[in-house]
């Protein structure tokens, strides 16, 4: 199961959530690690009905909040959301390096033939001057 954070929430939102993160772990005396803070802040966010389900039986239990638990929840639930973002990051990155590269293919081609087209024009002036024609005549034609 994949958390649905709210990667796309605004400022003031995300300040919020982010304040409440920081007063349930305080509360709840979870040490401020980043594993920690992820989980807490998905808790509060209600990333996930299922973690939250795992976080609230132990709080009603009475029992702590231990950072085995959230390293725990951080492995099946995060890490996995962590590993589609590199997969999509990683075709991503794939797919404009594909097109960079068909570019600099087409570019190469082109090249080659806007090469061979003045190579062609060279030989083509060097055997009029040998002709004896004017550049300007040949320019004219």
């Amino acid at each position: 199961m994949i958390i649905a954070l709210g990667f796309h929430a605004s400022m003031e939102d995300t300040g919020h959530i982010a304040r409440q993160t920081f007063l349930w772990m305080r509360k709840n005396k979870i040490s401020a690690n980043p594993v920690n803070y992820a989980i807490a802040y998905c808790y509060i966010d209600k990333g996930s009905e299922q973690l939250s389900n795992i976080i609230n039986e132990k709080l009603n239990a009475g029992k702590a909040i231990s950072s085995v638990l959230l390293l725990e929840l951080y492995n099946r639930y995060l890490s996995e959301l962590q590993v589609q973002h590199l997969k999509q990051s990683y075709d991503d990155l794939f797919s404009i390096l594909s097109a960079i590269g068909e570019t600099i293919h087409h570019g190469n081609t082109n090249f080659e033939t806007y090469d061979k087209t003045l190579e062609n024009c060279i030989d083509q002036l060097i055997n009029d001057k040998k002709d004896n024609n004017k550049i300007e005549d040949v320019i004219n034609l």
